[in-house]
């Protein structure tokens, strides 16, 4: 009697599920107290069905989750948000949901993007991912320090009082600085 064991090759090429995470805020610029919406989507690219799909999504600093503008079935706790995708076939092309996140306000000084991460899983069921290189995806909405946005704003205003120079004469000039952030 003899046996031998031959292992499959679950890489690119090989058999198995291929999770694919992405991620975006579709251009979005957050300010203090507005609303950030991702799209997140979730693809199968591999030859084999998966179950048991979950996203995980880190809550962002100096944000928080907005259930209104989230899609139903998110569960969040003080660190993080997790949905259960369930099931996702062999070569589906993808599935979108959204979340949503409110800015904090007042924004914090000096804060000039909200990052946002997040990360697919399966349950194991199916063998390992081919590719799990591509089951993390991350988004950075910068903040608007403008008009209505957070941050300084220095104003400089200079005047000389209407003063008319004159060869050998002295000019003085005044000079006003402000913080209109």
């Amino acid at each position: 009697t003899a046996a031998d064991s031959t292992p499959v090759d679950s890489g690119p090429g090989g058999t198995g599920p291929d999770l694919v995470l992405a991620k975006t805020d579709g251009g979005a610029t957050a300010t203090a107290g507005g609303l950030i919406t991702y799209a997140l989507t979730v693809a199968n690219a591999g030859n084999q069905d998966t179950t048991g799909v979950l996203i995980t999504d880190t809550i962002p600093a100096h944000a928080a989750f907005d259930t209104a503008a989230s899609d139903p079935g998110w569960s969040c706790d003080a660190s993080s948000c997790t949905l259960a995708v369930g099931a996702l076939g062999a070569g589906d092309p993808g599935q979108s949901f959204a979340l949503g996140f409110t800015v904090d306000d007042p924004l914090a000084a000096g804060v000039v993007e909200i990052f946002n991460a997040a990360t697919v899983t399966d349950d194991g069921s199916s063998g390992p991912d081919m590719n799990a290189a591509d089951n993390t995806a991350a988004d950075s909405t910068p903040v608007d320090s403008g008009p209505g946005g957070t941050g300084p704003d220095l104003v400089l205003a200079k005047t000389d009082g209407g003063a008319t120079a004159t060869a050998g004469g002295l000019i003085t000039y005044a000079l006003t600085v402000a913080n209109a952030g």
